[in-house]
């Protein structure tokens, strides 16, 4: 019986759908079926889910906002800072970002407000919220409303690098995932329209 790509290749966890995927690719280059189009897809899936991870800092204080800012920056980031949540919300229309990191209690707008906002727009976005006024209320306001993590200052540096690196596998996981998945539904579509100019013939 014909069935769907999405079907085929159903498996739990993201894990096991993009080795199924990657299985997927192997046989389809193995066998030529993309007309030498496999190599270039691959190369293309590499540039695709391998962007430059794109960090907002918001933090009111100036001169942790540069330390937090210094510390994050390497390469293969794009590091952006702004000084209160008034920025922040005038940048989320529009902005193209992939985690931010920000303060609780700041001027304009606080991290709840920004989080609540983000989740309307972006609800893949990835929000890291500091707090110097900790409470168990504010921890769980803010994990009820999608936060990544919730880090209490004072917080060493390193702490903030480990939520970010696991933040960022979650980012590839759900690119690659994405990315397969569409490329793969291409590449059925072009075997089932082979087949049928093979059978027509």
């Amino acid at each position: 019986p014909k069935r769907g790509y999405s079907s085929l290749f159903k498996r739990e966890g993201r894990r096991d759908f993009i080795k199924q995927c990657r299985h997927y690719y192997e046989t389809v280059n193995n066998y030529g079926l993309t007309n030498g189009r496999n190599s270039a897809m691959m190369m293309e899936f590499n540039q695709e889910i391998k962007p430059d991870l794109r960090i907002w800092i918001a933090e009111d204080d100036d001169e942790f906002r540069e330390i937090l800012g210094n510390s994050l920056a390497q390469e293969g980031r794009e590091i952006q800072l702004f000084k209160d949540g008034r920025e922040i919300e005038e940048a989320i229309p529009g902005g193209i970002f992939d985690i931010l990191v920000t303060d609780l209690v700041m001027p304009g707008a606080d991290g709840i407000q920004i989080l609540k906002e983000i989740r309307k727009v972006y609800p893949d976005r990835i929000v890291i919220i500091m707090t110097g006024y900790a409470s168990i209320d504010s921890t769980i306001q803010a994990i009820r409303g999608g936060a990544y993590d919730y880090l209490r200052k004072p917080f060493k540096l390193e702490e903030l690098e480990i939520v970010i690196k696991n933040a960022s596998e979650k980012i590839a996981l759900i690119r690659e995932n994405k990315y397969l998945l569409q490329r793969l539904k291409e590449t059925v579509d072009e075997m089932n329209h082979m087949k049928k100019n093979w059978e027509e013939h």
